[in-house]
């Protein structure tokens, strides 16, 4: 998959990862697993759009929410 086609759909996946976290049956696993693998395509590309919302799944990841799944993927966006 070309390069563009990469970042575009890992940046739309991470918007999808947020999306989870927000709607009315939040799903917060479902949401960390989302954003775990925009995380491969943002350590691959540098994309600043994908990390830009992974910050905003960070946020949305509240330990009060889900602690196991936010300390999950802080861990793994800290290693990127």
């Amino acid at each position: 998959m070309p390069a563009r086609m990469t970042r575009d759909r890992s940046h739309l996946t991470a918007k999808l990862a947020v999306a989870v976290t927000q709607g009315h049956t939040p799903d917060p696993n479902r949401a960390t697993q989302l954003g775990m693998t925009a995380i491969d395509a943002a350590q691959r590309t540098g994309s600043a759009r994908i990390m830009r919302e992974l910050h905003t799944l960070d946020r949305e990841l509240t330990p009060a929410a889900c602690s196991r799944a936010a300390t999950s993927l802080a861990l793994r966006r800290s290693s990127a």
